[in-house]
């Protein structure tokens, strides 16, 4: 059995339908470095291995890993900051709107 050093990552989300905030708790590890989790949640800088939403709760049960498979995934680069227009006109090029 090993141990992991797990972290708290806790999401507030307005439910548009019923006006009411919900929570999202997932306990995630760094030691395992896959931004991976149930139900299409992930994201995060580890595995998540809790997942808590609405007094559902998705637990990990086994976790096997074969080390010959595993790919490491890049780091993310460093952006620039860019204007509104910028953003615009990249968000357009990306769709293929015609230009305006």
């Amino acid at each position: 059995m090993v141990t992991l050093a797990c972290y708290k990552a806790v999401n507030k989300k307005l439910n548009t339908r019923s006006g009411n905030y919900m929570t999202n708790i997932a306990w995630y590890t760094t030691d395992i470095p896959l931004p991976y989790g149930p139900i299409g949640n992930g994201g995060l800088p580890g595995l998540i291995l809790k997942l808590e939403i609405d007094n559902f709760y998705y637990l990990v049960d086994k976790i096997i890993l074969n080390p010959k498979k595993i790919k490491k995934i890049p780091s993310i680069k460093k952006g620039k900051n860019i204007d509104v227009n910028e953003k615009i006109r990249l968000m357009r090029d990306a769709r293929k709107v015609t230009i305006d």
